[in-house]
C-alpha cells in the first residue's frame, strides 16, 4: 500500500496548499507515475482556541468601531468583500498555475532520470543531440509557466496594498472631517 510506504519513509518537505499539508515522501523517488501516491493529505483544521480567538476579535473589534461612529466601523469593512473576493479569485488559480508548474517539473524530472538512467543505449544510438533538444525545449516551457506564475502572483499584493490603502484614506478622510467639525474626538 502506497500510504503506508510513504508514511514509512522519512519527510522530505512539507507544502500547504488550501488548507491540506502536502507532504511529499522522499523527492528521488517522485515520478510523473505516482505524483498522487506520493502525497499524504493531513487536514489542517483550526483548533477550537483558535476559532474562539478569532471570532472574539472580530466581535470585539467590530463592537469597538461601532460603539466610535457606525459609519466609519462600515466604512472600515465595507473593503473586507473586495479582500475575499481578490483572494479567491487568486487562489483558484495560482493552485491551477503551481500544479502545471509542478507536473512541468515532474515530467522534466522523470525524462532526465531516465536519460541518466539508459545513458548507454543513448549513446549508443547517438541521440544525444535529441536528448538536448528536448531537454532545452521542456526546460524552456517549464520556466515560462514559473514566469506566468511569478508574474500571476506578483499582482495580489498590489491588489491588497492598493485596496487597504484605499479604505484606510477613505477612513482618514471621513474621520478627519468628522473630528474636525467636533462629531469625533480624539480623548
Amino acid at each position: 500500500d502506497i500510504s503506508r510506504a510513504a508514511l514509512a519513509r522519512r519527510i522530505q518537505f512539507c507544502d500547504v496548499l488550501r488548507g491540506l499539508h502536502l507532504i511529499d515522501v522522499d523527492p528521488r523517488r517522485y515520478t510523473t507515475d505516482t505524483p498522487a501516491g506520493a502525497y499524504v493529505l493531513i487536514a489542517d483544521h483550526p483548533t477550537l482556541i483558535d476559532v474562539i480567538r478569532t471570532g472574539a476579535m472580530l466581535v470585539l473589534g467590530v463592537g469597538f468601531l461601532l460603539s466610535v461612529d457606525v459609519r466609519l466601523a462600515l466604512i472600515a469593512v465595507a473593503y473586507l468583500p473586495v479582500i475575499a473576493v481578490a483572494v479567491s479569485f487568486f487562489e483558484t488559480s495560482v493552485e491551477k498555475r503551481y500544479m502545471s508548474v509542478s507536473l512541468q517539473f515532474a515530467d522534466l524530472t522523470n525524462r532526465v532520470q531516465e536519460s541518466i538512467s539508459g545513458i548507454r543505449a543513448i549513446k549508443a544510438h547517438a541521440l544525444e543531440d535529441t536528448e538536448i533538444e528536448f531537454f532545452t525545449r521542456e526546460n524552456e516551457r517549464l520556466m515560462a509557466r514559473s514566469m506566468g506564475l511569478a508574474k500571476y502572483t506578483s499582482g495580489l499584493f498590489p491588489v491588497m496594498i492598493a485596496v487597504t490603502g484605499g479604505s484606510t484614506a477613505l477612513l482618514l478622510w471621513v474621520g478627519g472631517q468628522d473630528v474636525l467639525a467636533g462629531g469625533i474626538t480624539l480623548c
